[in-house]
């Protein structure tokens, strides 16, 4: 099985969960953690998740900072071959993997395509209401 698990500072992690949730109802493969909440590191609930993964699961992990705390945590789990880390997410990228997560055929390949869609997300609405890009 393919899981997703949010990993974040603050309180962000459950806000993506609770927006994806309304939009799109609860995925059983999608996990949040909110960390460094009353400064406590996520290390030992970060543990725990991947230590409950079965050898076939294959895992996509989205991190709110590069050099962040939160992807440092996971980055070691790299090296399993069956976890794809991407880093600042918006909402969009999100909805796209709880939706197509279980039908993609490469979660290498699909993790880079939602990272393509989410690199198109962003739109300034002013200039787009003015007939603009």
């Amino acid at each position: 099985m393919r899981k997703i698990l949010v990993l974040t500072h603050g309180h962000l992690a459950t806000g993506v969960k609770s927006n994806a949730d309304l939009i799109m109802g609860e995925f059983g493969c999608a996990h949040y953690i909110d960390g460094y909440l009353d400064g406590l590191s996520p290390q030992d609930e970060v543990e725990k998740w991947f230590s409950c993964l079965a050898p076939e699961d294959e895992a996509l992990v989205f991190t709110d900072f590069l050099a962040g705390s939160t992807t440092q945590l996971v980055a070691p789990y790299i090296a399993t071959g069956k976890v794809h880390i991407v880093t600042a997410f918006n909402m969009p990228m999100v909805l796209e993997a709880l939706s197509g997560i279980q039908n993609a055929p490469d979660l290498a390949d699909f993790a880079r395509e939602v990272v393509r869609l989410g690199r198109a997300a962003p739109i300034y609405v002013n200039d787009k209401l003015a007939g603009g890009a």
